[in-house]
């Protein structure tokens, strides 16, 4: 399943370089955020992750609509610059804000369970 999301993050690095033209680095605050979505849930309130994934779908689609809408109007190195500035944004919002743990405990204590720290 990893590697599906992995390249589906490819093709559409790919498709936005090689057949559009633009250098986009705003995939990957798309593709956390969703995960932020969709984690948070499962690890604070312990659902099941398949429930908060049609969340994370729309989160992420709204924010690439937010952000294109501000990006798009631009060509060549100032679409990329833009792009990176409002990545760097969201992953500093997401680094320091406390619903995501606070830059030191970010992780999950153990790779194949999403339950929080503190029902262990």
């Amino acid at each position: 399943m990893e590697v599906l999301c992995f390249a589906l993050f490819a093709c559409a690095f790919i498709l936005m370089l090689g057949f559009v033209g633009l250098l986009s680095f705003g995939h990957a605050a798309f593709f956390g955020n969703a995960t932020y979505v969709a984690a948070h849930p499962a690890m604070a309130d312990g659902w099941p992750i398949e429930f908060p994934l049609p969340a994370a779908t729309i989160v992420a689609g709204g924010l690439g609509g937010a952000i294109g809408w501000v990006a798009i109007r631009r060509q060549g190195l100032y679409f990329a610059m833009i792009t990176l500035a409002m990545s760097q944004l969201l992953y500093f919002v997401a680094v320091e804000w406390r619903i995501t743990g606070e830059r030191t405990d970010s992780r999950c204590s153990s790779r194949h369970s999403l339950r929080h720290r503190g029902s262990e």
